[in-house]
């Protein structure tokens, strides 16, 4: 089977997948691991990734908004709002 792409995701940058991203990641994260497994990637999370995708968005590519909505991502991951799938 063949599948059609209509946009590179490594270069969208509208905020969807800021958004989602840290997310479902989150999300993914909790479900699937165990409480040190979780806890190793809450370090690896606040103290590199978060810091990097800060710095790319906010200093590289120069959209705040961008920023912002990561941000919100990370928080409604991290809070725990429900994912509909």
């Amino acid at each position: 089977s063949k599948v059609w792409h209509k946009y590179k995701s490594a270069v969208r940058l509208d905020g969807l997948i800021q958004y989602w991203g840290p997310r479902l990641r989150f999300y993914l994260e909790k479900k699937h691991t165990t409480k040190l497994q979780y806890l190793s990637f809450l370090l690896f999370f606040f103290f590199v990734h978060l810091p990097m995708a800060t710095a790319y968005y906010g200093l590289w590519v120069r959209k705040p908004n961008l920023v912002k909505k990561y941000y919100k991502g990370t928080w409604d991951g991290l809070t725990g709002k429900e994912v509909t799938l």
